[in-house]
């Protein structure tokens, strides 16, 4: 059976790290996509256990499911709304919203006017990601939001860093965004908590950490560098389907794309890209030149890179032969023993996961 084994002990360690590194920063948990494909309720309940009590999330019934499992939490929703059906689902719930332009503003306005109620709010602005939120120089528009503070309780402020990995990137978006706090300070406006770090700004600059910090691909022990003492949660445990013993110039493939230089032993894998294995997400945590290298890949249509590594057999790595099939890899075992049934361990990043069962232990 396929399945993809997600350990407990590693999440609470990742979270425990999280929590340390914050210091007395407020860490939002970001469980967006289904707690990043591992479940969005087992995911919380590991976090909530750790004491993260805040939680954000993008899809109304993400938080609707919160909700309902974590009554007393407090919970962000990333994404401005702009469908009354959606907002009105949420209103009743104690759900934080996000105001990033006027538009958002007035819908909730009206929706609080008709219901009588005070409604949470944290306005989220755009240093350069580009998606959502009050432009730097849209000050006023800011401003005009605290003059309906009878309806709209606003109680943080936050960016989001579109290259966190690049200190001269996030350092920009950082003065913008400190800058907007500082002349709403000077005009006599407080918004409330700030929060600008995910992940790899919480645990590169200390300094940029402020009220609070968002994370979610931290838990995952996903980290876009090292040092941040974060540790891999999960991997793919499937068995062996196949050992072929291959003479030197056989193919291996659709096209024959591998053509074997020597006698082979080739153990095969009954799961393959269609799973996830070898596929690949567009990088939120790039710098230039990462971004150049993703480019030329799409443009000589390398949409899926060999994957020369993340499958093991009884803890021993073996190199992958070719790029993986959809629903079968080949890996490289010669001179190693193994047999159909024995059990392996392929890396997938649990974004790009299906088709899989998701085990926790």
């Amino acid at each position: 059976m396929n399945a993809y084994i997600v350990e407990r002990s590693a999440v609470e360690h990742n979270a425990d790290a999280v929590l340390r590194a914050a210091g007395s920063a407020a860490v939002w948990a970001v469980l967006k996509g289904n707690g990043y494909g591992l479940g969005l309720i087992p995911m919380a309940a590991l976090c909530f256990g750790r004491g993260v009590r805040r939680f954000a999330v993008t899809d109304p019934a993400e938080a609707q499911a919160l909700r309902a499992g974590f009554p007393g939490a407090q919970i962000l929703m990333l994404r401005p709304l702009s469908d009354r059906r959606e907002a009105e689902a949420l209103c009743a719930l104690n759900v934080t919203f996000t105001v990033g332009s006027a538009d958002s503003a007035a819908l909730l306005r009206v929706l609080a006017q008709e219901r009588r109620l005070r409604l949470s709010v944290h306005i989220k602005l755009d240093t350069g990601m580009g998606r959502y939120g009050f432009l730097p120089d849209e000050l006023a528009d800011i401003e005009a939001l605290f003059r309906f503070r009878d309806r709209l309780d606003i109680r943080g402020i936050y960016t989001h860093f579109y290259a966190p990995l690049s200190p001269a990137a996030a350092g920009r978006q950082f003065r913008r965004f400190t800058d907007v706090c500082r002349r709403l300070a000077a005009d006599g406006f407080d918004p409330g908590e700030r929060h600008c770090c995910g992940t790899t700004a919480l645990f590169r600059y200390p300094e940029m950490r402020l009220d609070g910090v968002r994370v979610g691909s931290g838990f995952l022990g996903r980290a876009a560098f090292g040092g941040s003492g974060l540790t891999p949660v999960g991997y793919a445990e499937t068995c062996v389907a196949s050992v072929r013993e291959l003479p030197k110039g056989s193919t291996l493939g659709y096209g024959g794309s591998v053509r074997l230089r020597r006698d082979t032993r080739v153990a095969v894998l009954p799961v393959g890209y269609y799973h996830g294995f070898g596929a690949r997400r567009a990088p939120d945590d790039s710098v230039p030149a990462q971004r150049l290298r993703e480019g030329a890949k799409l443009l000589f249509g390398l949409s899926r890179e060999r994957a020369a590594s993340g499958v093991s057999i009884g803890g021993v790595s073996l190199p992958v032969l070719g790029l993986p099939g959809m629903t079968h890899t080949c890996a490289d075992a010669t001179g190693f023993v193994c047999a159909p049934g024995d059990r392996a361990r392929m890396e997938i990043n649990p974004l790009m996961l299906k088709g899989m069962d998701i085990v926790y232990r």
